[in-house]
């Protein structure tokens, strides 16, 4: 019984210990002294592994320190023995970025004139939404390197978000002209005839995109929506259910699925995906980031 208590008390004592060393490395990264917070973490580390607790803070001060490569080591091996955990998670998406960063920082400091630079600076200025700004990056881009075909897509892109179709279609045809299957030109062809033009000239690019990736989603539904305008319920429904499967969430998707079993006159099914249409424009209203509506 004595034996028992005894090893009781030593144990409270070496949890007490061991709260009280990660807390000291705490503090320590939270002050930005991250060479001792680096000594104590590691040191822990060393004794107790599996702590995860510990490999976030010996992380967070690798960060503070500049090695990013140890912060990743770190944090990958938190995320492998504790999946969920969101301060691994967190910290590990914002070490991304940083590397991110630092990368385009030593392609521009290398070859500051390049395709490449151009093209990551013409992204990063679409982000922020400069499409001016990113149309000149992309255009010095494919001047460094032309017939790119993936500049020439991120043209039609940038084009197609600002309703210029006809510009849009005019890079998405010069990237077909250098690679006839490409996946991007066709679905982004297949996007603006959809809109400026007819679903019924839609239709066969979005059944190419679709044949040049069958796994995409985006692919599927835009030929089942297009099959179901020009009057193909019976092709479309089978496309519609599959992508439904993926995105249970999406809106439109419901809604054409409603519309193809209600044409098909399967009227119970139509009434249940209308049903879910409901529910889903409640959630949207209620929580405007629950669902997005695309």
């Amino acid at each position: 019984m004595i034996v028992k208590v005894l090893a009781a008390v030593w144990l409270c004592f070496a949890l007490a210990a061991a709260a009280s060393e990660l807390e000291t490395c705490a503090t320590a990264v939270n002050r930005g002294e991250f060479a001792s917070a680096a000594r104590l973490a590691h040191g822990y580390v060393r004794l107790h592994p599996a702590s995860v607790p510990a490999r976030i803070l010996l992380a967070r001060a690798y960060m503070g320190l500049d090695n990013g490569t140890g912060a990743l080591a770190e944090l990958r091996e938190a995320i492998r023995r504790e999946p969920g955990n969101l301060e691994a998670l967190y910290y590990i998406s914002k070490l991304a970025g940083v590397l991110s960063q630092m990368e385009f920082a030593s392609v521009a400091e290398t070859a500051p004139d390049s395709a490449r630079t151009h093209q990551i600076q013409a992204e990063a200025l679409q982000a922020h939404g400069d499409a001016s700004g990113a149309e000149k990056e992309y255009l010095a881009a494919l001047e460094r390197r032309p017939e790119t075909v993936a500049v020439m897509n991120a043209l039609g892109d940038l084009m197609r978000l600002q309703k210029d179709y006809e510009s849009a279609l005019g890079w998405f045809a010069k990237a077909l002209q250098r690679d006839p299957e490409n996946y991007d030109a066709l679905y982004g062809t297949g996007a603006c005839y959809r809109i400026a033009r007819s679903q019924r000239e839609a239709l066969p690019m979005f059944r190419r995109a679709l044949k040049a990736d069958p796994s995409s989603m985006a692919a599927k539904m835009a030929t089942g929506e297009s099959l179901l305008m020009t009057g193909d319920p019976q092709h479309a429904l089978p496309l519609l259910e599959e992508a439904a499967k993926a995105d249970p969430n999406l809106r439109r998707l419901q809604f054409l699925l409603g519309r193809a079993y209600r044409d098909l006159g399967r009227t119970e099914e139509a009434r249940k995906a209308f049903k879910r249409v409901r529910v889903l424009t409640e959630l949207e209203e209620s929580d405007p980031v629950a669902t997005e509506d695309q």
